[in-house]
């Protein structure tokens, strides 16, 4: 196969159908156990070859940092100090997803990035190794590389991948707020978790294609905990509720909140409502990963 000069992908949100916490571990990282879900909400990256010096970034939101601290410009980096290979690039990153919504918007750049670029030089690296460098870069990035649906342990990068998730609609909501994920763990390990996720239970449900199910056993300890720093999670939920759908939940540490739906019409006009209060709502619908343009 012939190496590509630019390649262009569709990088998927992700979503928590579970979230549990089992500790904090030795190394001060805590120990997961999450059931994540890629949705068809995508940002766009584009990867180029060009002749100026080094890795180059864009981004249509301004506040998006384009130098070394953006998690593209990571995976980047380590992906031509693993492979060797000495070329300047540029990376536009062309953002739909919410930052700081718990839908790993920042992830999943960083994945299309590790795909791309294997891609465009020909497959220098395994599936394995780019999984490897992934893990670097976020806990979230492998299970971005690999997307649909799968159970994740360890930090979340230990991933199981699971049947695909029942067709249904989610309204996926972000307030303005976002909520710190540090200070969350942080909170989270001075108080007990109380309720925790039946995360065997949901996992069947997933295997035997039983949304109403599924829907009953949707959960997240985190959620407590982020209400109380942003209580506009509280008050989304609240708003969500009120178009009865299959089940309302935060996703990751906040401050999204997701509403499943298995009628797009429903799902739809919840949608249509919540977009005149909140500028960040969108429907979207289960998917399997990252593609290509």
């Amino acid at each position: 196969m012939t190496a590509l000069n630019s390649i262009t992908l569709q990088c998927p949100a992700k979503i928590n159908l579970s979230l549990d916490i089992l500790g904090k571990r030795p190394d001060g990282y805590h120990e997961l156990q999450t059931i994540m879900q890629s949705v068809s909400l995508y940002d766009e990256i584009s990867i180029k070859k060009t002749d100026s010096e080094g890795i180059s970034l864009s981004c249509n939101f301004s506040y998006i940092p384009i130098d070394e601290r953006n998690v593209a410009y990571k995976a980047a980096k380590l992906f031509f100090e693993a492979t060797g290979i000495n070329q300047s690039i540029h990376i536009s990153i062309k953002k739909i997803i919410p930052v700081g919504a718990g839908l790993a918007g920042g992830s999943t750049n960083a994945a299309g990035v590790l795909i791309g670029l294997n891609k465009m030089f020909d497959f220098p690296l395994s599936e394995h190794k780019i999984l490897e460098i992934g893990k670097a870069v976020g806990a979230d990035v492998p299970f971005c590389i690999n997307g649909g649906t799968c159970f994740c342990e360890g930090l979340g990068e230990i991933l199981t991948p699971l049947k695909p998730m029942p067709n249904c609609y989610f309204v996926i909501v972000k307030p303005k707020e976002s909520v710190s994920t540090p200070k969350v763990y942080s909170m989270l390990s001075k108080n007990a978790i109380i309720n925790r996720p039946f995360t065997d239970k949901l996992l069947q449900t997933i295997e035997d294609g039983n949304l109403n199910l599924l829907t009953k056993y949707v959960f997240n300890v985190m959620e407590d905990t982020a209400i109380s720093i942003c209580p506009s999670i509280s008050t989304v939920k609240s708003m969500l509720s009120k178009y009865s759908p299959m089940c309302v939940m935060m996703s990751g540490s906040g401050s999204s909140v997701f509403a499943i739906f298995n009628n797009q019409d429903y799902a739809q006009k919840c949608k249509n409502e919540m977009k005149k209060h909140y500028s960040s709502a969108f429907i979207c619908s289960p998917c399997q990963g990252i593609i290509e343009n």
